[in-house]
């Protein structure tokens, strides 16, 4: 593609260098089944599998 499409001929206005991407994941049903973790269970797991 030799012109850029919808910019009138001219380079688009975002620059790589200066641009932000923000990824927003809604999972509506995934609060309703899923729970928070206690911490002691946490560092447990953590432990278990970091100083096997």
């Amino acid at each position: 593609m030799s012109t850029p499409a919808n910019f009138n001929g001219q380079r688009p206005a975002i620059d790589a260098n200066d641009a932000v991407m923000l990824l927003i994941d809604h999972q509506s049903g995934l609060f309703q089944t899923v729970g928070d973790m206690p911490m002691p269970e946490y560092l447990m797991q953590y432990a278990s599998h970091y100083y096997r």
